[in-house]
């Protein structure tokens, strides 16, 4: 019998949480590093450069990957010979997610369900455990993006479907997926049991360390057959890996589970007995320099920005304006707009708090296709351009060609890279929504992609 007082586990939950916001694990960088000398697609091995420029400022920096810290999920193996000591198990994960957020300035991004109303501490996590033999406790940190989680997928299939409608539905769900997830993404799939085990084993094989077998192999061959991409900008790398558990199950069914995860997959891991190990490995991330001469775009110069064709690459100076969901139901049931709609852009983002020193934290854009509802209004208020990431209904995408305006694209991920961007910040709306609030940004040379371009210019 061992005795694990809780204290081990809060400093081991704060040491992980940051770890995995603010460094890619090895396996995870050596799999983006292949896919960036091995893929043929120039856009998408742009994009792969500045996955990898990004993890290296975020690693030199100490700062988030991305500015969606995710919602914590935290896997327990605690051993049947350990007694564990100290407050309670669940309030010492909880309050070490709450200082491990606050004192790192890393975005909250928690709500209540109904209410949307912030807790302030990116607390609750989602706790997971199992006993097990031994005298220590296993604990893995897994930190889940909205955006990939959002587009992860579960059913209840036919016993007759076996294995080719398993394949049907990983790929499906990839295809749909698309861009919104931050493809080059990792996929895990768990298959039996039941459906919350389902779930829940889909959820651990994204954190699997191990070999891929046979089957994953032939999976992830096929999902890299899509043309996705990077991005969702074609080439050879829709997925960097996908791992499976399997469990058994009743005669008469068939759950099977899909969790998608983006190219930054942020886990790590530590055992506690006598000591606390972490697995970290030591390794040095190279800095990537894009070869790329993209073409330098001010905000001020609107006949510029309207002729902007599909497939160009740019870098945007000037001034934009962030805003996502909650802040454009709120700008358009306001009367008194906080800033002049006419001739502006909005970028679709959620920054993290800006630690001491910084001009803005981590920043970078937000699935697209959740403002859409909001869109064509502000189009048709003289809203020049949008910044997001992902793909826009096709009525949103007409509605940006009627009106002349422009739909850009950022990177999705790379929130370091992108925050060094903004030159000035400044608070302008809706203070009350935390990260979600309007601020005036003053960015220099950010890289961007046009997505929807003017459809009068030959592409």
């Amino acid at each position: 019998m061992i005795e694990i007082n809780t204290s081990k586990i809060e400093e081991a939950i704060k040491t992980l949480c940051k770890k995995s916001a603010t460094c890619l694990d090895k396996n995870t960088f050596m799999l983006l590093q292949n896919a960036y000398y091995n893929e043929q697609n120039t856009t998408s091995k742009e994009i792969l450069g500045q996955i990898l420029q990004n993890a290296y400022i975020a690693n030199k920096n100490q700062r988030p990957i991305c500015q969606d810290t995710g919602q914590v999920i935290v896997f327990l193996e605690i051993g049947q010979d350990v007694h564990i000591t100290g407050k309670s198990l669940n309030s010492a994960i909880q309050n070490a997610v709450g200082e491990c957020y606050t004192e790192n300035y890393f975005r909250k991004s928690i709500n209540t369900c109904i209410e949307r109303e912030n807790t302030h501490n990116n607390a609750p996590a989602i706790i997971h455990s199992e006993i097990v033999d031994g005298e220590q406790i296993k604990i893995t940190v897994c930190l889940k993006g909205g955006g990939s989680e959002n587009m992860s997928k579960s059913a209840m299939l036919y016993p007759a479907q076996g294995i080719d409608g398993i394949l049907n539905f990983v790929l499906n769900t990839v295809k749909v997926a698309s861009s919104k997830s931050c493809p080059p993404i990792v996929i895990g799939i768990g298959i039996g049991g039941n459906l919350e085990q389902s779930a829940i084993n889909s959820k651990k094989a994204l954190i699997l360390d191990r070999k891929r077998t046979k089957k994953e192999e032939e999976f992830l061959q096929k999902i890299n057959t899509l043309n996705i991409g990077a991005s969702g900008k074609g080439g050879n790398t829709t997925a960097i890996d996908l791992k499976i558990i399997e469990a058994p199950c009743h005669i008469a069914s068939l759950p099977v589970s899909i969790s998608l995860n983006c190219h930054a997959s942020r886990h790590s891991s530590a055992i506690i007995g006598q000591q606390i190990c972490y697995n970290f490995e030591k390794y040095e991330i190279d800095k990537i320099t894009c070869t790329d001469s993209p073409k330098e775009i001010s905000t001020e110069d609107i006949e510029s920005i309207k002729k902007l064709k599909t497939g160009e690459k740019i870098l945007l100076t000037g001034k934009i304006y962030t805003a996502r969901d909650a802040a454009h139901k709120r700008l358009l049931e306001d009367k008194q707009k906080p800033f002049e709609i006419k001739n502006s852009i909005i970028f679709y983002a959620g920054p993290c708090p800006a630690a001491p020193g910084e001009v803005i934290g981590p920043i970078g854009p937000t699935t697209s296709t959740r403002m859409d509802d909001y869109t064509e209004e502000l189009l048709k208020k003289g809203l020049i351009a949008t910044i997001g990431k992902g793909e826009r209904r096709d009525d949103i995408i007409k509605a940006h060609q009627k009106h002349g305006a422009i739909y850009l694209c950022a990177t999705g991920g790379v929130a370091s890279l992108l925050g060094q961007c903004v030159k000035n910040c400044k608070l302008i709306a809706y203070e009350d929504l935390g990260p979600e609030a309007i601020y005036e940004l003053y960015v220099e040379k950010m890289p961007l992609f046009v997505a929807c371009g003017n459809i009068n210019e030959e592409n």
